[in-house]
C-alpha cells in the first residue's frame, strides 16, 4: 500500500479483500491445470483452505466489494464503471454480448 501511495485505510482494505479473492480464484484454476508445474503444491495448499466459490458467487462478492463506497469520489465513480457484468447465453445472445 504504501508504494501505491494509498493512505485511506477504507481503500486498503477494499484492495487487500479484493486482491485476496482474485488471488484464491487463481490459485484455484491453476491447482487444477496438469501443466502447471507447482499444481501439487497448489492442490496441497488449498486442502487447508476453503474451496473456491461458483461462478456467480464470485461476481457477485466481487462487485459487491468494488462498488461499495469508500468516501473518495474519484475512486467510487472509477470503481463502479468496472464491475464484472455476469449474463446467462440467452442475454448475451439476444444482445450480442453488449449487456449491461
Amino acid at each position: 500500500m504504501s508504494l501505491a501511495n494509498v493512505a485511506n485505510p477504507v481503500v486498503q482494505e477494499k484492495i487487500t479483500v479484493l486482491s485476496s479473492l482474485v488471488a484464491g480464484t487463481v490459485t484455484a484454476v491453476l491447482a487444477v491445470v496438469p501443466q502447471c508445474q507447482q499444481a501439487s503444491q497448489m492442490k496441497a495448499s488449498l486442502v487447508k483452505a476453503a474451496p473456491p466459490i461458483p461462478l456467480k458467487e464470485f461476481v457477485g462478492s466481487y462487485d459487491a466489494i468494488l462498488t461499495k463506497p469508500t468516501g473518495v469520489k474519484d475512486i467510487d465513480s472509477f470503481t463502479k464503471k468496472h464491475a464484472i457484468h455476469y449474463h446467462g447465453k440467452l442475454v448475451r445472445a439476444l444482445t450480442f454480448g453488449f449487456a449491461n
